[in-house]
């Protein structure tokens, strides 16, 4: 379980996240929504403690985050981030290896225990047939696999995505999506993830936290939070609401009010 506590986070002196309470539930599948430069990717950030707070609280199954260490943390909680990084050369194995860094020590190999995890995150992100190729010529989307794999050799309870979907087209967006919600169902991963897509959001979580102007104006389930008011207050448009035929989850229709 994560509890925020009346969060403040400035940038420069400027507010980004003013007085921001939540409370997230162990093996949900969280999504945070709202405009752009609202305060999503801070407060993901924030609960990876990559951001010191200027006041508030966060805490992890009742523990303030405070007293984590980086590595402590790192084998509860993993982060990928919009955008990642790594050597040309490297392969998708490899990529995968780096993930049990926070369990080892400077001086230790790897032991027949972390060679079985790394192939159970090989295997859990379907990634197999792909392992011995370089990063480099992988697409977007296999990209996105391995570099969840790495997260999951880390062996977290919760598992932080900064927009996952970002620059992949339709078809390996709903391939992460779904990825995404099996980890939840088969390993109970907290999955707490930004995205944009309001619809996907809808469809892939269980719980929808809405932010704007760094606070929080909605924090429920797909069914309460997704309005036509609260949509309104979002983005400043106005919408159609219906039940996706497939899922059943609600799905929005943005109107073009000039026609």
């Amino acid at each position: 379980m994560i509890e925020v506590k009346n969060l403040k986070i400035n940038y420069d002196k400027i507010p980004v996240i003013k007085n921001l309470s939540l409370l997230i539930k162990k093996k949900e599948i969280v999504s945070i929504i709202g405009p752009n430069g609202c305060g999503k990717s801070t407060l993901l950030k924030s609960i990876a403690k990559l951001i010191t707070p200027i006041s508030g609280s966060i805490s992890l199954n009742g523990s303030p985050l405070s007293l984590f260490s980086e590595k402590s943390l790192s084998k509860k909680l993993a982060i990928l981030s919009q955008h990642n990084t790594s050597p040309e050369d490297i392969t998708v194995k490899q990529l995968v290896t780096y993930g049990r860094s926070p369990h080892k020590n400077w001086y230790e190999q790897y032991n027949k225990k972390d060679y079985e995890i790394i192939s159970w995150a090989i295997l859990h992100t379907n990634i197999s047939s792909i392992q011995e190729k370089k990063l480099s010529n992988l697409s977007g989307g296999e990209r996105q696999r391995v570099w969840i794999a790495m997260c999951l050799c880390q062996k977290p309870d919760i598992l932080l995505l900064d927009e996952p979907t970002t620059y992949l087209d339709i078809g390996h967006q709903l391939e992460l999506l779904t990825l995404i919600r099996e980890l939840n169902k088969r390993l109970g991963i907290t999955i707490i993830m930004v995205l944009h897509d309001i619809n996907q959001a809808a469809r892939f979580s269980n719980h929808i936290v809405m932010m704007k102007d760094g606070d929080i104006i909605a924090d429920d389930t797909p069914d309460k939070t997704i309005t036509k008011e609260n949509i309104k207050n979002l983005y400043n448009i106005e919408c159609y609401i219906s039940k996706d035929p497939i899922s059943n989850s609600k799905y929005i229709y943005p109107l073009d009010l000039s026609i």
